[in-house]
């Protein structure tokens, strides 16, 4: 398959599917079977670096969070970094879904507000 024709979305979903990386190869430029097909690719794929860094963002949130806490013994420190937590993920989630696809508000924002009500109230 030409790596113009590859969509971002068939990366997004080897991810999803717990790929750890992807490579994406072509011809070189100037060398190109298609004419321009590696020159698309790499069009293609510059709109993906928003939403890497996005999911980038969203792991280490979550990830620096769930380390800490397990290391936390009071109830009340406890509560207090898994807010701050919970509160990175939205940001990191509404950062998504302005840069890059509506819908990361509902799969990343919506759980870290009703994390969020759940620890409040």
């Amino acid at each position: 398959m030409c790596s113009g024709r590859m969509q971002p979305g068939f990366v997004f979903k080897a991810f999803e599917k717990g790929a750890d990386g992807v490579l994406v190869s072509g011809c070189h430029f100037g060398d190109c079977h298609y004419i321009f097909g590696n020159e698309r690719a790499v069009e293609q794929f510059e709109k993906t670096k928003v939403m890497a860094a996005n999911q980038g963002l969203y792991n280490g949130f979550l990830a620096a969070g769930l380390i800490w806490s397990l290391l936390i013994s009071d109830a009340e420190w406890s509560k207090n970094v898994a807010l701050f937590f919970l509160a990175c993920v939205l940001v990191a989630g509404v950062y998504g879904a302005l840069t890059a696809s509506k819908r990361i508000f509902f799969v990343q924002a919506v759980p870290a507000i009703l994390g969020l009500l759940s620890l409040l109230f």
